[in-house]
């Protein structure tokens, strides 16, 4: 009997990154081909339910809940299962920035591009940013995001001191 050998840790990010992206195209497909887009949008706001509360259940010392737990959170799993280089700039209590400096799972995005697979960066992005709009939703948070060369930028914002903002400057 033979045992597997142990991976470095980058060897398994790069592996599960590219199961992951080969799953969340072959899921968000089928579902786009079966029911169509609206299907695919429920189908983010049921993944968005499930997964709000494990975020609002996990504890990060000194954290309290809101935008800058949401980016730490988000850029903790990131880092650590795909690997991405990510940064989160302070921007005051109740506002912070997810900065994937390099997203990991861009990487099989381009492999399944040269293999002739129907997928695109830009649709890519777009269906990853939905998603954590989504989710940042269930938390009563507002999320905006814009890809960059290697990835994107997220601003989180608490959706309470966003309704001031607009309150306050007549938006």
């Amino acid at each position: 009997m033979r045992k597997p050998p142990p991976l470095l840790p980058a060897e398994v990010q790069k592996i599960v990154a590219q199961r992951w992206v080969g799953l969340l195209l072959e899921v968000l497909g089928f579902i786009n081909e079966k029911l169509g887009m609206q299907a695919v949008g429920e189908f983010y706001d049921r993944l968005a339910s499930h997964t709000a509360p494990a975020l609002q259940e996990t504890k990060i010392p000194k954290v309290q809940e809101g935008s800058l737990k949401f980016a730490l959170l988000s850029g903790i799993l990131d880092k650590n299962i795909f690997g991405s280089e990510i940064e989160i700039p302070l921007d005051g209590d109740e506002k912070a920035v997810l900065e994937f400096k390099k997203c990991e799972l861009l990487t099989p995005v381009k492999e399944f591009q040269k293999k002739g697979l129907p997928v695109s960066r830009e649709i890519f992005c777009f269906a990853c940013q939905a998603y954590y709009k989504k989710l940042a939703d269930k938390l009563e948070l507002n999320l905006a995001g814009q890809t960059t060369e290697k990835g994107c930028k997220m601003t989180i914002e608490s959706r309470k001191k966003f309704e001031e903002k607009v309150e306050e400057e007549g938006i």
